[in-house]
């Protein structure tokens, strides 16, 4: 609602080729412009998805480390892997254009519903709003129109703010419903494999507990009950589950630090527990978006904290 009513009372599609998004918690960095400008040289693009990355100066501690860490290595996998996939010339698929630092062409914005009523965020339906409408492409480059956001450093924060926009995807998926193209080819792969890996990453610990219990239980046992446990513990391996539960978390741990070029800490051992955790919101959101009307997007914003360093002009 606020940005729409920005668009009307300052007349930006009259004054302005393009436009700017900028969450109030982020910052672009120096080369912003003269990094993302070029990708809207092309008449067919119509927007340029800003890349996130954490910003660096902002402290924290403890917990605040972990989770800022986590989101980093997010980004970092997402970006890389999938979203920069996704933005190939022949394959125009991407499915978010972030509001927190990315740019529009005015000339589409009278066309895209910004305020759509149900979402409580607008990222996603604008995106999808976009490809829904044929009004060109998007464009992404994990080097180009890349800004620093702070991002929640209390639990609750970031539980608060992953529920959210775990919403508004399962809302925006609701909202517009399968077409034909390959772009919602794209959407329904990756929201299956987004559900069955939910549901994978959710039974992991309490089957990774089970076997654990059993193969104690085995050896520490006798008679009958030694017997069901030691049963229960070769169905159920310890090793191989662990190794396949922990293998593709290093995988990805790895990826960012070379991305990156930093080197891994010891609080990415509890990286594999946040992925469950995320797992968990993802599908209580996906039962929140079927199964009663949205909010309205308004949130509690988590406290911000202050920068250490100065901003280079």
């Amino acid at each position: 609602g606020a940005i729409r009513a920005g668009l009307e009372h300052f007349r930006i599609a009259e004054r302005f080729s393009l436009l700017l998004l900028l969450d109030a918690d982020s910052r672009p960095r120096p080369d912003y412009l003269r990094t993302a400008l070029p990708q809207v040289t092309d008449d067919g693009v119509v927007a340029v998805a800003g890349r996130a990355t954490t910003a660096p100066d902002a402290g924290t501690r403890g917990m605040g480390r972990v989770l800022t860490s986590y989101r980093e290595r997010t980004y970092v996998c997402t970006q890389y892997l999938h979203k920069f996939g996704q933005a190939a010339r022949a394959t125009d698929a991407v499915a978010i254009v972030p509001g927190f630092a990315s740019m529009y062409r005015t000339d589409v914005l009278d066309r895209i519903d910004i305020d759509a009523p149900g979402l409580s965020i607008e990222d996603f339906n604008m995106t999808f709003e976009v490809h829904a409408k044929r009004l060109g492409r998007i464009a992404f480059h994990p080097a180009c129109a890349v800004a620093e956001t702070q991002d929640p450093a209390l639990f609750r924060d970031y539980s608060a703010q992953m529920r959210r926009w775990s919403l508004g995807f399962w809302q925006t998926v609701r909202r517009h419903g399968p077409r034909r193209g390959l772009f919602w080819a794209s959407v329904g792969v990756f929201a299956v494999e987004t559900v069955v890996s939910s549901l994978v990453l959710t039974a992991m610990v309490p089957v990774l507990v089970v076997a654990a219990l059993a193969t104690m239980a085995s050896a520490m046992l006798t008679g009958e009950a030694a017997t069901v446990a030691a049963t229960v513990a070769a169905v159920l391996p310890i090793g191989p589950l662990a190794a396949a539960f922990l293998a593709a978390d290093a995988a990805m741990t790895v990826f960012e630090c070379a991305v990156t070029g930093t080197r891994p800490r010891g609080w990415m051992l509890l990286f594999p527990l946040l992925r469950v955790w995320d797992a968990v919101l993802c599908l209580r959101a996906l039962v929140a978006a079927l199964g009663r009307p949205s909010s309205d997007g308004r949130w509690r914003s988590p406290d911000r904290r202050a920068a250490l360093s100065p901003v280079s002009p």
